[in-house]
This record gives C-alpha cells, sequence and structure tokens, in this order.
C-alpha cells in the first residue's frame, strides 16, 4: 500500500495553482542506455522567467531528454 501512495504523491507532486515547478517534470522518464529513467537523474531542471530549463549532465542526452517531454506533451525546445 505504501508503493501506492509514493506514487501518487510523485505524479501529483508538481500540480499546484499558480505556476509551473521543476517537480512538475522531475518524475519524466528518460531513454538512458536502454532504461528509463526519471529525468532528475540526468539533468538538472531550474525555475526561469518564462518557463523551465533543463541542463543535462550528459550533453549526449539533449535528445532523449527533448523526446522524453514532447511525448509527455510538454513543448520541448532544444537549445545549444
Amino acid at each position: 500500500m505504501q508503493k501506492v501512495v509514493d506514487f501518487l504523491h510523485d505524479q501529483i507532486r508538481g500540480l499546484r495553482s499558480g505556476g509551473v515547478t521543476t517537480q512538475l517534470i522531475d518524475t519524466i522518464r528518460v531513454q538512458q542506455h536502454g532504461q528509463a529513467v526519471p529525468i532528475k537523474h540526468v539533468a538538472r531542471t531550474l525555475k526561469t522567467d518564462n518557463g523551465i530549463a533543463v541542463q543535462p549532465y550528459d550533453p549526449q542526452l539533449l535528445g532523449p531528454i527533448v523526446t522524453a517531454l514532447t511525448a509527455a506533451n510538454f513543448s520541448a525546445y532544444q537549445a545549444s
């Protein structure tokens, strides 16, 4: 039962009225070496004036991160 509660907590953690938080995308899963891992394990997320910035620890994961964000219905823009 605790596993279900923890899962639900992770899913609704980022929902808040009044603005976007980085926790909203922390549970999105990214493909890394054939495994799906949470985005917070492969990138740093920062709140900016006009949204959320994602800085991957490994630049080669930029493509998979954009793909995962797009699949989760987020507007993902890749910048170098």
